[in-house]
């Protein structure tokens, strides 16, 4: 056991059902009970733990599985902050890549989804793989890029609509 592995678990408590990481030692500026960690970058929960800066939600994952996570961490529900053991999944790069919001100044507020020459274009890309396709309604493309995105990226899809079923509602807008 390495000294932060050592750290952790004689330092910190961690409730898998609310994703809190506690104090279970005071002392050095730490209160019994209190939150450890300070939201950064991104929103992620970081630690300051022996001189290094170590990401939140891979110490949880540590607390509740006894291994140090070999890959990623995806937060299913793409909150950086929500470090419910139920809310994180091992992943590759790109499969922590894929469930990601629309970006910031995005001319859609769905993700996959922007407007050109005056029809909603939605995409989706898997590697070398990409489609797309046009629609007059900006919600139309949005559900369009949640079937595609189901079929290329499974589990990992980032969607518009995650408790709609997008595909029965597509073939209803283009049997219209």
């Amino acid at each position: 056991m390495n000294g932060i592995e050592q750290y952790v678990k004689d330092n910190l408590r961690y409730n898998s059902l609310t994703g809190r990481l506690t104090w279970k030692v005071a002392g050095q500026g730490r209160v019994l009970g209190n939150d450890a960690g300070c939201e950064g970058q991104g929103g992620y929960i970081r630690l300051n733990i022996l001189g290094k800066s170590v990401p939140a939600h891979r110490i949880c994952w540590y607390l509740h599985y006894g291994d140090w996570p070999e890959r990623d961490l995806d937060h299913k529900n793409r909150r950086p902050n929500d470090n419910r053991i139920q809310n994180l999944r091992l992943a590759t790069k790109a499969e922590n890549a894929r469930n990601r919001s629309s970006s910031r100044g995005s001319s859609s507020q769905y993700k996959g989804v922007s407007l050109v020459r005056g029809q909603w274009r939605a995409a989706v890309a898997c590697g070398d793989k990409r489609v797309s396709q046009s629609f007059k309604s900006e919600i139309a493309a949005a559900m369009w890029h949640d079937v595609q995105a189901r079929k290329m990226h499974g589990e990992f899809a980032s969607l518009n609509f995650p408790e709609f079923d997008a595909e029965v509602a597509v073939k209803k807008i283009k049997a219209a």
